[in-house]
């Protein structure tokens, strides 16, 4: 939101207030920019008389949050610009040099290796039907948007993104990180525990784990375990599991979570570390072996004319 747009709300927050209103009364009109967490932490704090120090902890748990996107928006810069700019150099490749240089080889009228007609033929291509490419592109974005509105779409697309390669892991690690520390606040805060499992399923970001965590709530308004349903989840860690059960028996489960987001804040950032040190060679392999197919498809005719 627009820095004008927050200070008009602050000030409409501030004039509810004197007028009788409850800060969690008078935040409830911003849903936009203060989320569900944020408003149930100042309710909670309001009934309990200990508002200023939820506040405190609340900007704490902000604070690490911003921390955590930062990190991860700084580590994947770098791969990001070198996938866009090898992208870049491919594009201008085939669209501007393969053609100039083909031109040679097919005013000679013979035949061409087999890879040599494929660069060429992947060459035009590319140079007359590039706004295609973009047409088909957007209407698959456009299509898979859509799909993913759809509560079937959402479910299947969140559930294969969390079995991606390397990639999964990632995405699962982020959302356990996001549910451990979003609860413990919450917790820790005096909200109660079924609240706190309702809003925290909206902050993961998955509907395979806001799924799970769901059943855990049915769960535990049974007087039943939370670690049951997401033990059968498949999505969280057995250690994880282990560790939010231990901590429901002995009564310390905000300590628990605490250190189980903790522990998944540094996984975090060590795979997006060991994602980057693998992704960095592999797009200079993949450079490396697209540029000597398209030297060894030119120079493989252009030899034979000249031994002729």
């Amino acid at each position: 939101i627009n820095h004008s747009g927050f200070h008009s709300a602050i000030l409409d927050v501030d004039r509810a207030v004197k007028e009788g209103k409850t800060l969690y009364e008078a935040l409830n009109k911003y849903p936009y920019i203060f989320d569900e967490t944020f408003r149930s932490l100042v309710r909670a704090g309001e009934a309990s008389g200990e508002l200023p120090s939820i506040l405190s902890k609340l900007a704490l748990y902000l604070e690490e949050q911003s921390k955590l996107k930062n990190k991860m928006l700084a580590t994947l810069t770098y791969p990001a610009v070198m996938i866009i700019a090898s992208v870049g150099v491919i594009i201008v490749l085939m669209t501007q040099v393969v053609p100039n240089i083909t031109s040679v080889l097919l005013q000679q009228g013979k035949e061409l290796p087999t890879a040599t007609a494929i660069l060429i033929k992947s060459s035009n291509f590319l140079s007359n039907w590039w706004w295609l490419l973009i047409v088909i592109l957007f209407i698959l974005s456009v299509l898979i948007k859509q799909y993913y509105r759809t509560k079937n779409g959402r479910y299947r697309i969140d559930g294969f993104l969390l079995k991606l390669p390397l990639l999964g892991t990632l995405f699962q690690k982020i959302a356990i990180s996001r549910f451990a520390s979003t609860f413990a606040v919450l917790l820790r805060s005096g909200v109660d525990i079924l609240k706190s499992m309702s809003i925290v399923k909206e902050v993961v970001g998955n509907v395979v784990l806001k799924e799970a965590i769901s059943n855990a709530a049915e769960n535990v308004g049974e007087g039943n375990s939370i670690a049951e349903p997401l033990q059968a989840s498949g999505v969280f860690p057995p250690i994880v599991i282990k560790m939010i059960d231990t901590g429901q028996r002995s009564g310390n489960l905000e300590m628990m979570l605490e250190t189980v987001a903790s522990d998944y804040d540094n996984e975090v950032e060590n795979t997006i570390l060991g994602l980057t040190s693998i992704i960095e060679p592999l797009i200079i392999l993949v450079m490396g072996g697209f540029v000597c197919f398209i030297v060894v498809a030119i120079l493989v005719p252009m030899q034979d004319m000249a031994n002729l």
